[in-house]
């Protein structure tokens, strides 16, 4: 998916001949990272600054923001909605993840999503965005299937590639390394059936978070989170490179290899855009589940927003 990228600072960082004071490396900040695709989205800042990054598993998300354990929060928006209804400890620099699911089926005959009608289906992380996104498809399609979710998308995967799961809801690198199992495979693009129904090119599915905190003790907090988004923007630029960073982080990506690593980037959709442009996508998807699910997202105010 082809995303316009925006240039987010026009200092270059750490230059002096300008009379710009290089960054103190003591307020680099720490970040909660999910393991998953989202560490290869800040596999750059990682690899450089692994001290400064704690990968845990994405059920840690809520309790890291609430109790504003960190300076940065990589997590799923929805995620980052409701705690902000709650405790108003982050607020959203930008969205870095728009849109990555898909739905696999190894039957040759079912390859559209109106083909998945009365089949059962494995999923993951129900109550976040891959429930709204599946669920508000379907709805809308209507198109009658049994969901059994799973806590995590590598549950999921291993059933598929077992063969106890016909049809599985799932998010790269995943997908990549399970058409290397099963190339027969067939993808339908969630992003895509997204687009027919809404009319957008997709949906924000996780964004950096920043701690109000560290935005007020640290008046060039800008300036440190860019370096978060110019990993973010490498992931497009030097997809080699961090694919290769990216399996030093993580056993799974280790167990996969970097060429799987790096053909599954373009599908993870990473990419920065405008507050103005976030604020609408967030507003819109927010209001769409409302929509057609009937959730109860509350809309965020303006500060939610910096």
């Amino acid at each position: 998916m082809k995303k316009s990228l925006i240039l987010l600072s026009a200092v270059l960082l750490g230059v002096t001949s300008c009379g710009v004071e290089p960054l103190n490396e003591e307020l680099y900040p720490t970040v909660f990272c999910p393991q998953g695709s989202t560490l290869i989205g800040i596999a750059d800042y990682a690899y450089e600054h692994p001290e400064l990054v704690s990968l845990q598993n994405g059920s840690q998300v809520a309790p890291a923001m609430i109790n504003n354990q960190f300076d940065v929060v990589l997590a799923p928006l929805v995620a980052g909605v409701n705690v902000y209804s709650k405790v108003k400890n982050y607020v959203l620099d930008n969205i870095f993840v728009w849109g990555n699911l898909y739905v696999l089926s190894s039957n040759e005959e079912v390859d559209t999503l109106e083909e998945l009608d009365g089949k059962n289906i494995v999923s993951f992380q129900k109550g976040n965005t891959p429930q709204i996104v599946a669920e508000a498809l379907f709805k809308h399609n209507n198109i009658n299937v049994s969901i059994d979710y799973q806590s995590d998308v590598s549950i999921a995967a291993t059933s598929f590639i077992g063969g106890s799961a016909e049809y599985i809801v799932c998010a790269e690198p995943q997908v990549q390394n399970i058409l290397t199992k099963k190339p027969n495979t067939k993808v339908i693009d969630l992003q895509d059936e997204w687009k027919k129904m809404t009319g957008s090119t997709s949906y924000p599915q996780a964004g950096i978070f920043v701690s109000k905190d560290y935005i007020a003790k640290n008046e060039r907090w800008n300036e440190y989170v860019e370096l978060l988004r110019q990993s973010v923007l490498k992931t497009n630029t030097d997809t080699l490179d961090i694919a290769t960073k990216s399996v030093t982080l993580n056993e799974g990506f280790q167990k996969m290899g970097a060429e799987v690593i790096a053909a599954s980037i373009p599908g993870c959709n990473f990419g920065l855009e405008s507050k103005q442009n976030t604020k609408k996508a967030v507003e819109d998807y927010l209001s769409k589940s409302n929509e057609i699910l009937s959730t109860t997202f509350v809309m965020p105010d303006e500060e939610f927003y910096i």
